[in-house]
C-alpha cells in the first residue's frame, strides 16, 4: 500500500513567459474535387506520406493516400463505409505499409499497391489499432475482432462485444490486450495465440457504449478506470482497482494511495495514467455531487510515481493532457494553460487571450502545443513558452482532430474559412490544409 501521509512536493515556481521567437508557418491546400469534405488522418512513420478522409455529399467515404511534400492526392482506396468523426479506418504499420479498414485489400504500400494480405477476416472491418511497435493490429468490425499481422493468418477473438462497446488497450510490447466488457468481465488476452484469461468482474451494464478502457501501468499491472462499474466489498462501495494480470490479485486504488475512500462515485479516469504508465493522477472528492449531473467538489488531486514508489498532493485539477513523452502534462486554466512537471509540480503558465479552452494537443516531440478555443479557433504555442500562442485558423474541423508530422513540423487540418487558407471562402466545404510551422527570433 502507499504511504500513510504523502511526501510534501518541492514548492515549484511558475513562470509566465514572455515570448522571444515568432511562430513562423506556410500554408498548402491539398486539392480534391469541388464538393469533397477532406479531414486530416494519421502520418506514415517517416511523415512523407498522411491518410485524408474523403467524402462527397450524399456518398460513401474514401480514403487517399497524400504526398505530404508536393500537397498531392497520389491514391484513393474507392468507397470505404466509415466515419472518420468515430471510427479509425487507416493505421500506418513499422515496415511503412498502410492498413485499410476492408476485407480484401487491408494492406497497401505507400503508393497504394496491395501486399500480401491476412487470412481469416470474416466480416467488414470497421476500426484498425496498431499495437505500439506497429507489429499488429486489432481489427474490429460488427461481426467480430481479429488480431492481424502482415504473412500470418488472422486470430478471431472470441467473446469479443460488437464494435464500440469494449473498452481495451495494448501492452507497451504489442503482445497483450486488456479489454473491458458491457457484461462487467475484464479479460487479458494473448496476442500471439489470441487466447483470453479473466482477471476482474464488475457489474453487467448490457446497455452502455464504449466502455472505459483498463490501462496498463509501469509495473506490469492494470488499473480498472470505470469505477461505477467495479463493486468494491459491497454493493454500496465503489473504487478503481489495481489487477495483476497474472495472478488475477486485485487492490484497491484507494487503499494504495493511502488516502480515504471517495463518497462520490468517481468518474473513469483512463485520462489520468501518463503514456509510459508511471504516473497516475488521482481525484479525490470532498462529498457527493450537490444535486443530480453536477459535478462533485474534488479536495484534491494525487500523483502516484509508480517506480519511485512516492506519493504527492496537488491542488484539484482538471481533465489533463500527459506529454508523449511523460515528462509532462497541460491543464487549461482560467487564465491560459498550465504545465505541470510530475516531480515539481506547476512550472510554466503559457498565457491565453480571454477564450475558452476545450482541447489541448501535444506534438510528438513536446516541442509544440495546440489548443482549441470555444469558437473552433486553432492555436499554436511552443511549451518553453519561447513563442505563441498565435490563433492559427477558424472553423477548424475537430471530428476528427487535427493530426501532427511525427517530426513535430506539420500540421494537417480540415478547415472552410479564408482564416486558415485565403484562397477558400468562407462556408465552403471543409478542406485539408498542410501547414509547415517553426519559430524565427523577434527582433
Amino acid at each position: 500500500g502507499g504511504p500513510a501521509e504523502p511526501s510534501p512536493p518541492p514548492a515549484p515556481v511558475r513562470v509566465a513567459p514572455r515570448a522571444s521567437a515568432a511562430i513562423t508557418r506556410s500554408l498548402q491546400a491539398v486539392d480534391f474535387p469541388a464538393g469533397w469534405t477532406v479531414r486530416p488522418g494519421p502520418w506514415s512513420p517517416d511523415g512523407e506520406r498522411l491518410v485524408a478522409y474523403a467524402a462527397e455529399t450524399g456518398a460513401a467515404g474514401r480514403l487517399w493516400i497524400v504526398d505530404a511534400e508536393s500537397g498531392r492526392p497520389i491514391w484513393d482506396s474507392g468507397d470505404v463505409e466509415v466515419d472518420p468523426a468515430r471510427e479509425q479506418a487507416a493505421a500506418w504499420m513499422a515496415d511503412g505499409s498502410l492498413a485499410i479498414a476492408r476485407r480484401d485489400g487491408m494492406f497497401v504500400d505507400r503508393q497504394g499497391a496491395i501486399l500480401d494480405q491476412p487470412a481469416g477476416v470474416d466480416g467488414q472491418p470497421r476500426e484498425l489499432f496498431p499495437d505500439p511497435l506497429g507489429q499488429r493490429l486489432l481489427v474490429i468490425g460488427p461481426d467480430g475482432a481479429w488480431i492481424v499481422q502482415r504473412g500470418a493468418a488472422a486470430r478471431f477473438l472470441a467473446g469479443w462485444p460488437p464494435a464500440g462497446q469494449a473498452g481495451w488497450s495494448w501492452s507497451r510490447d504489442g503482445l497483450r490486450l486488456a479489454l473491458g466488457r458491457p457484461d462487467g468481465h475484464y479479460a487479458v488476452i494473448d496476442a500471439l495465440t489470441g487466447e483470453a484469461k479473466r482477471v476482474a468482474e464488475g457489474i453487467e451494464r448490457p446497455d452502455v457504449e464504449g466502455m472505459p478502457k483498463p490501462r496498463w501501468l509501469s509495473d506490469g499491472r492494470l488499473l480498472l478506470t470505470a469505477a461505477r462499474e467495479i463493486r468494491y466489498q459491497d454493493a454500496a462501495r465503489y473504487d478503481h482497482r489495481l489487477v495483476d494480470p497474472e495472478s488475477a490479485d486485485a487492490s484497491s486504488l484507494v487503499e494504495t494511495l493511502g488516502i480515504p475512500q471517495n463518497p462520490a462515485r468517481p468518474q473513469a479516469i483512463d485520462g489520468a495514467v501518463s503514456p509510459d504508465g508511471r504516473y497516475l493522477l488521482y481525484p479525490e472528492f470532498a462529498g457527493p455531487a450537490p444535486e443530480a449531473g453536477a459535478p462533485a467538489p474534488q479536495r484534491a488531486t494525487w500523483l502516484l510515481d509508480l517506480e519511485a514508489g512516492r506519493l504527492r498532493s496537488m491542488p484539484p485539477l482538471g481533465s489533463v493532457s500527459w506529454s508523449p513523452t511523460s515528462d509532462r502534462f497541460a491543464i487549461a486554466s482560467a487564465s491560459g494553460i498550465d504545465l505541470f512537471d510530475p516531480e515539481m509540480g506547476p512550472v510554466l503558465e503559457l498565457p491565453m487571450p480571454p477564450t475558452r479552452t476545450r482541447d489541448l494537443i501535444w506534438s510528438p516531440d513536446g516541442r509544440w502545443l495546440l489548443a482549441r478555443d470555444a469558437d473552433a479557433g486553432l492555436w499554436l504555442m511552443a511549451t518553453d513558452g519561447s513563442a505563441g500562442p498565435d490563433r492559427l485558423a477558424e472553423g477548424v474541423d475537430w471530428r476528427p482532430a487535427p493530426t501532427w508530422s511525427p517530426d513535430g513540423d506539420r500540421i494537417a487540418l480540415s478547415s472552410a474559412t479564408s482564416d486558415a487558407l485565403d484562397a477558400t471562402p468562407i462556408g465552403a466545404a471543409p478542406r485539408l490544409v498542410l501547414m509547415r510551422i517553426g519559430k524565427e527570433a523577434l527582433p
